[in-house]
């Protein structure tokens, strides 16, 4: 498994090196898969595993991610290991950019298999088009016990959400996606760059 890992990892960086490609106004679906390194924030070192992210696009702004990943440990101070798996939802907000590159924020919870709770996520990456319908996706997530709003800016009344509670996971995700069902957001054809 570690061998396709490492292969998985080659490849997307050969294809990074790709020249972009300009991404469609608008995809519906995304699937990527890939390899992903979950790093726990006590007893146990990092893992690598597999991860698949499929994303619904409500609008070119906000979207649904429903993720699975999973990794096995080696443990610090001991010869056992463990194996972790994920199951998250998650709202994307995707920001305005240039054509060739998307940034996006994501806010949801996850079910865990070595926890007794659900945990919430906090998560940022990016999408950059390497071929009309592929991608390579990046995201860091950040797995929190509890959800907490720190301030509230005025006049603009703004809030801002942070991870309370103490960090449990923190994890890596890189892998190569595939875009269905292209459209436009609205009738008229947008113009290059318009999001």
């Amino acid at each position: 498994m570690t061998g396709f890992i490492r292969c998985l990892l080659a490849a997307s960086l050969i294809l990074s090196s790709l020249e972009a490609q300009p991404l469609r106004p608008f995809s519906q679906f995304e699937v990527t898969g890939g390899a992903s390194l979950l790093m726990p924030r006590e007893d146990y070192h990092s893992g690598w595993g597999l991860g698949l992210d499929g994303v619904w696009n409500l609008s070119p702004r906000l979207g649904v991610e429903i993720a699975y990943s999973g990794a096995t440990f080696d443990a610090l101070e001991s010869e056992g290991t463990k194996t972790v798996s994920s199951l998250a939802a998650s709202l994307e907000f995707t920001f305005r950019g240039d054509r060739y590159m998307r940034s996006f924020t994501s806010l949801g919870i996850a079910s865990v298999t070595d926890e007794s709770d659900n945990l919430f996520i906090f998560g940022a990456g990016i999408k950059v088009p390497i071929r009309q319908r592929f991608l390579l996706r990046m995201e860091l997530r950040d797995y929190h016990r509890q959800l907490g709003v720190p301030f509230m800016s005025f006049p603009g009344s703004r809030v801002a959400f942070q991870g309370s509670g103490g960090s449990r996971y923190l994890e890596l995700g890189i892998g190569i996606g595939i875009t269905l069902g292209h459209r436009t957001h609205d009738r008229n054809k947008p113009r290059a760059g318009q999001w």
